[in-house]
């Protein structure tokens, strides 16, 4: 198969992420021909859509639209996080901004966070104190997160993981939600992601998985290390010590056959069936590469 920078595959799928089914057309393959180069320094991916932050710290969304989604605010950004259906991303001055589906309150966290992580109708942010606030849907105890100070976060379709400070000299990985009875706090790890119904959590010497294991998704390759890891639906991919990107799990709509090349960021979300990266490069902002489902144009900004 052979990818160009923003191509990918339109595959047929039916699987069933929070409360919905994905189901479309035939695969074909598209490209992009003469479209003008985007340099992004930093993506994101929902469940049929897409953003970024560009070169110029603007945002930028592509893929479906129905409820918002690509309606993203003006200004100028420094971080983002895609959700199943909704956006949140932190402006120059640390203020959370979101857009898209909000029938659950998922877009209404507001104030200044130094992170957010939008998970399956549900997000959360992490403040200057270290702790961590949620909204959105609650229905399995996602959005409750601990009293307890947290290094960072990462929501997935019905759950939250975060990488506790434990004590002085040690954190670990405590997650509430779905998986809340599959992971008791566990100290050594140092970054954990989230997928849907999974998550896998990274210590200085080994990454070990919890959650559901239908598709795979608790296969990381071994004999690697992960300089970052990413959780989609039900696939995740790392991206290693040499800048090359290698992806395990459900393989459906071809989200983990990664390209090959030098990359510096790879992302997949929650609920998604596709995954980007960022290429390598000397500047802050390089093009995207992105592949799997593209049954929105989600893959081509």
């Amino acid at each position: 198969m052979r990818l160009l920078p923003i191509v990918g595959l339109l595959s047929g799928c039916s699987i069933v992420l929070i409360d919905e089914v994905c189901d479309t057309s035939t695969p074909t393959v598209e490209e992009t021909g003469s479209a003008p180069e985007l340099l992004f320094s930093a993506v994101g991916t929902g469940a049929t859509h897409s953003c970024g932050i560009m070169d110029d710290a603007s945002l930028y969304c592509w893929g479906l639209g129905d409820e918002g989604q690509l309606d993203a605010p003006t200004g100028s950004f420094e971080a983002l996080s895609v959700g199943h259906a909704h956006t949140c991303a932190i402006d120059e001055v640390g203020d959370v901004q979101c857009w898209g589906r909000n029938d659950d309150g998922q877009t209404d966290l507001e104030g200044r966070f130094d992170a957010v992580s939008s998970g399956g109708a549900h997000t959360c942010g992490l403040d200057a104190e270290q702790r961590v606030q949620c909204v959105g849907r609650n229905d399995v105890g996602q959005t409750d997160a601990p009293d307890q100070r947290f290094l960072s976060i990462s929501a997935g379709a019905k759950h939250t993981c975060g990488i506790a400070i434990l004590s002085d000299d040690a954190t670990g990985s405590v997650c509430w939600g779905e998986l809340k009875k599959e992971a008791t706090p566990e100290e050594g790890h140092l970054s954990v992601i989230s997928g849907s119904g999974w998550a896998c959590a990274e210590s200085s010497t080994a990454v070990s998985c919890f959650g559901s294991d239908a598709e795979g998704q608790h296969a990381v390759p071994g004999g690697l290390r992960y300089d970052s890891l990413t959780a989609g639906a039900r696939h995740g991919c790392g991206l290693n010590r040499d800048g090359l990107i290698q992806c395990w799990g459900d393989n459906e709509a071809g989200q983990t056959e990664a390209p090959s090349g030098s990359f510096k960021q790879v992302v997949a979300g929650p609920t998604s069936l596709h995954t980007c990266g960022l290429h390598a490069g000397a500047d802050e902002a390089t093009p995207i590469t992105c592949w799997g489902l593209d049954a929105e144009n989600q893959l081509m900004p």
